[in-house]
């Protein structure tokens, strides 16, 4: 019986490039990468009078338009009503729960993440969605 081989190599090869190539101290501007980042997120593509998002074009269905944000609030509701007010079945979701850090990825609307934060005060929840729905904002409480 043959025995087998260990590849010894690695896995992950590091850049060729160099650190001081990605240094912020050395020029790059973090305006004008999230200015490129920006532009580049709402060149939404548009397709039978519906927009999407460009990530991997094609490869996500469904669509980020106005009609489709009131889908998903509209869906979002209905599963509040089903479950009897409750924002999941999850333990996470009792209002009871003391969780602190929450993260609701394909946020959408964030309708779930907004009323999630009202139920648990104490939570910092964070929404992340491929589609710029939401504005990029923090709300903090305190005295300045």
């Amino acid at each position: 019986m043959a025995e087998p081989t260990i590849n010894a190599e690695p896995d992950l090869v590091p850049d060729e490039q160099s650190d001081e190539e990605h240094d912020s101290s050395m020029g790059l501007s973090l305006a004008s990468t999230s200015e490129s980042l920006r532009s580049s997120i709402l060149d939404y593509r548009k397709e039978n009078g519906r927009t999407y998002h460009r990530y991997k074009d094609g490869k996500y269905n469904l669509p980020n338009d106005d009609v489709e944000k009131e889908r998903l609030d509209l869906q979002h509701n209905l599963f509040i009503m089903m479950l009897d007010n409750k924002l999941g079945l999850a333990p996470p979701n009792d209002p009871n729960s003391k969780a602190k850090r929450v993260l609701d990825v394909g946020t959408g609307t964030g309708i779930w993440a907004i009323d999630y934060a009202d139920e648990h005060p104490e939570a910092k929840v964070i929404g992340v969605d491929l589609s710029p729905i939401q504005p990029d904002l923090y709300y903090m409480v305190g005295i300045l």
